[in-house]
């Protein structure tokens, strides 16, 4: 980490910091979940020009469900809870009430809110590949998108550097304490961000201002 910053003589004052903004999990089979509504009659035509009352945004771990059709949406939500619940592959069926623990906007908030949410088991995750079958095997892969409670869905942090004491193991720490950590370290200190510096990596945690 430090050769190239030895080169360049900056290693004494540059501080390097590796993070990222998920885990992730390798997965063995890929659930296909508009194959279910193409079989219940919610949708038609090939991939491109399908059309119907109900779609399904996959997204990995997760996938988004929604009505598209207004005037049957009372009638669509229960059918379509009922086609994904107890599904292989399927974990859970989330819906709206339960959006703020996940972290999601409801529907009254956002406009791209879904109207519910379905979850992957272990070795599965949601695809938008053509499938002609609900679920398909995966030789090699791996995805992101599982809820954050999920322990594989921890990201890295390592900090090395100037203003950085060695052999410190943080264990956990929030994504929302990185960017006050920087500040920290340029001797800033974001006042209106939600997460704080890390102190324990901080060689002057005080010297923000």
């Amino acid at each position: 980490m430090s050769a190239p910053l030895e080169r360049t003589g900056l290693s004494k004052n540059a501080t390097v910091i590796v993070v990222s903004d998920h885990g992730f999990r390798s997965i063995k089979h890929k659930l296909h979940a508009n194959v279910l509504l193409h079989g219940k009659g919610l949708l038609t035509g090939g991939p491109g020009a399908e059309k119907g009352d109900a779609w399904v945004v996959p997204d990995g771990g997760i996938a988004m469900v929604y009505t598209t059709n207004a005037d049957r949406k009372a009638v669509l939500l229960p059918e379509l809870r009922r086609i994904f619940t107890g599904r292989k592959g399927v974990d859970r069926v989330y819906g709206v009430e339960d959006f703020p623990s996940l972290g999601l906007p409801i529907p009254s908030v956002s406009d791209q809110a879904p109207d519910f949410v379905i979850t992957a088991q272990s070795d599965y995750a949601f695809s938008g590949d053509p499938g002609e079958e609900f679920v398909t095997p995966v030789a090699t892969g791996g995805t992101h998108g599982f809820l954050n409670t999920d322990p594989k869905m921890q990201a890295i942090f390592i900090a090395w550097g100037n203003g950085i004491p060695k052999g410190v193991r943080l264990g956990s720490i929030s994504n929302l304490d990185v960017a006050p950590t920087i500040a920290a370290l340029l001797g800033f200190k974001m006042r209106q961000a939600k997460g704080h510096a890390i102190g324990l990596i901080l060689e002057a945690p005080d010297r923000s201002h």
